[in-house]
């Protein structure tokens, strides 16, 4: 025979299929194989009417020859084996494969996925182990509790550390009107109600304090203080004798220079009508020093609560960490340093001296020495 041991195979995987084909191929095949008896009896030994010899069919073999193609399932070109007659026996072989690609990306996929599951496993049991090792033998659930509360502390710690007022750049000086730059510290005890008395002997105390506080929460002009007490008519050279009764704090001058030329700003607060801190600020001929003069009037709110203290800094763009507040007050002091000012107690005089938490600054010729 031409063929024989015909073989075709298909082996299926995930995401492909292979097939193999193999056969036997005799090329020197029993010519009478082509034919069949009646041939033979026809041609009985003989070629178009005469005998044929051994050497003519020889001669006629030489020329057969054969071209055997096969076609994969999975290949768009044959296979061709081509053979002559009186070639040897041989096997030929060829195979053919096909992949599945969408198959083979979702295990891919899943690979993937089970390689990081395993990742987390192992994380997880490696950091199990890991703080098995750390922990000191005979530490339990209590002492753990204890270091996580301990934990808690030191952040609660840090926190309040990061509420306390900053020891950085000094970029902004707040002082009190009264006290810092005027004296009295209490105008209206000291110096407001004596110089009403003086025209009204018999005024209601109650009832100046009651207005006096109006007037400095902006609810009352000076005009309708001074007309409820009674002294309209004579208001402006009252109000010109009380404030000019005002003193200077020693020093205040140089002082101001002084800090003018470090190019730091400088804004002066005070519970008073809005005119009272105008005439004021030029009658001491700081108007040059000061770069900002906030009332209480202005602001609609009074010290010691924060407000008049937030708007200055505020209208400056300074941070109160970077803030210093002067006063003679202990209650605005305190207030400023809840809301993260730096604080310090100016004490003008020996007699002025007080028991304080506050940095206590003794005079302008304190602060001046440290500067040098």
């Amino acid at each position: 025979m031409l063929l024989s041991d015909i073989e075709l195979t298909q082996e299926n995987s995930f995401g492909r299929t292979d097939w193999n084909f193999a056969a036997q191929v005799n090329p020197t095949p029993n010519l009478e194989a082509f034919g069949d008896s009646q041939l033979a009896e026809m041609l009985d030994g003989q070629m178009i009417g005469r005998p044929v010899t051994q050497e003519e069919i020889d001669a006629a073999s030489q020329g057969f020859g054969m071209a055997l193609s096969v076609t994969m399932p999975a290949d768009d070109t044959a296979s061709v084996w081509e053979f002559s007659y009186g070639d040897a026996p041989t096997t030929i072989e060829t195979a053919s494969s096909t992949t599945r690609s969408q198959a083979i990306a979702w295990l891919n996929i899943a690979r993937i996925g089970a390689a990081l599951v395993v990742l987390v496993i192992l994380t997880a049991i490696a950091a199990w182990i890991y703080g098995k090792i750390r922990t000191p033998k005979g530490r339990g659930k209590r002492a753990t509790r204890r270091a996580m509360l301990s934990r808690r502390q030191r952040a609660a710690e840090r926190e309040e550390e990061a509420r306390q007022p900053r020891q950085g750049f000094l970029r902004l000086l707040v002082v009190d009107v009264h006290g810092i730059i005027v004296r009295p510290t209490d105008p209206l005890e000291g110096l407001l109600l004596p110089t009403i008395r003086a025209e009204l002997p018999n005024v209601d105390a109650d009832l100046v304090r009651s207005h006096h506080h109006q007037l400095i929460l902006g609810r009352m002009t000076p005009e309708e203080f001074w007309g409820d007490l009674g002294l309209g008519p004579v208001a402006r050279p009252i109000e010109t004798r009380f404030l000019s009764s005002y003193r200077l704090v020693p020093g205040l001058q140089e002082f101001l220079d002084r800090i003018s030329e470090r190019s730091l700003p400088v804004a002066v607060i005070g519970n008073q009508p809005r005119r009272w801190g105008e005439r004021l600020q030029r009658m001491a001929q700081i108007e040059e020093s000061v770069s900002l003069w906030l009332t209480s009037a202005e602001v609609g709110a009074t010290l010691p609560s924060p407000p008049l203290l937030e708007a200055s800094r505020r209208q400056l763009l300074v941070d109160a960490a970077d803030c210093l507040y002067l006063s003679s007050v202990p209650d605005n002091l305190d207030t400023a340093a809840n809301i993260g000012m730096n604080t310090a107690y100016f004490a003008a005089t020996p007699d002025d001296l007080i028991d304080t938490e506050h940095v206590i600054v003794k005079g302008f010729e304190d602060i001046l020495r440290h500067q040098h």
